[in-house]
């Protein structure tokens, strides 16, 4: 792909001759050994019964009866709790750009002094505490799907509020579910909806285990050839190309470097 030199937009057309100059770059040459990919594989998955008991509860989960409760009775089966809490300041004032985190817990994932704190408490409770007396820096972590750096950091006031309580009635595996997850008709009974259901699974890990094999080939191969790249060259045409769209940013760029890096290699 020849790129023109030339940024005059006046030209004199009726001068006697003309001189065209322009920036050219070549395809590198480029043999791909194919034995520098030994030792990549798929992961063959492996189903266990377990496996299938989680996946099946999770169906008899989400195909059950929610129903209300009234206060945080943690006795009773599939209890969730729905909680927020707030970082506050030293106003007792949520704290502007705290954290707020707002989720429904099930009864087992709240660590015991949470789950003291909270029991028999009625919907819409709400409380200032310092939360290191309820939450280790690691339930915290968990809890508040965030990392240690950021618990690290936080005020140690909080506003802790039980938002709502329910709990979750597995459904009973029966027709209805077995023709709502498969179709009509192919099992009548729960033996043939494990096998079915296992054959799902294995599709899934396959197709997850497929992706992952190309991603090990894609990553071996780039660190293989072509390495380098005339870089002045491809920023010139890459502002070309892309002059439309406006994408002229490092980032957006170097995604270009690499599709066309690949590219070049799956070609030969």
């Amino acid at each position: 792909y020849p790129l023109s030199v030339h940024a005059n937009e006046h030209i004199d057309w009726k001068n006697d001759g003309f001189e065209f100059s322009y920036d050219i770059a070549f395809r590198p040459e480029l043999k791909v050994d194919l034995s520098k990919l030994n030792g990549i594989e798929k992961l063959e998955p492996e189903i266990s019964e377990a496996d299938i008991d989680k996946e099946i509860d999770s169906i008899r989960k989400s195909s059950g009866k929610i129903e209300d409760v009234t206060h945080a009775d943690w006795s009773l089966e599939n209890m969730f709790a729905v909680i927020t809490f707030t970082e506050l300041n030293d106003e007792g004032t949520p704290m502007e750009d705290g954290l707020v985190k707002r989720k429904a817990y099930a009864a087992e994932e709240l660590p015991a002094k949470l789950k003291e704190f909270l029991n028999n408490k009625e919907k819409d409770f709400t409380s200032n505490v310092k939360i290191a007396d309820l939450l280790s820096n690691d339930e915290m972590v968990k809890l508040f799907d965030s990392t240690m750096n950021t618990v690290e950091d936080l005020n140690s006031d909080f506003e802790i509020k039980l938002n709502n309580l329910y709990t979750n009635q597995m459904a009973e595996l029966n027709q209805e579910i077995f023709d709502k997850y498969l179709p009509a008709g192919t099992v009548t009974d729960e033996a043939g909806f494990r096998a079915e259901w296992k054959q799902v699974m294995k599709n899934y890990y396959n197709q997850d285990a497929e992706v992952k094999m190309s991603s090990e080939i894609r990553k071996k191969l780039l660190e293989e050839y072509v390495k380098e790249m005339p870089d002045s060259f491809l920023r010139k045409y890459y502002h070309l190309v892309s002059k439309e769209e406006h994408k002229h940013s490092d980032d957006s760029y170097a995604e270009f470097i690499e599709w066309l890096r690949w590219k070049l290699i799956t070609e030969y």
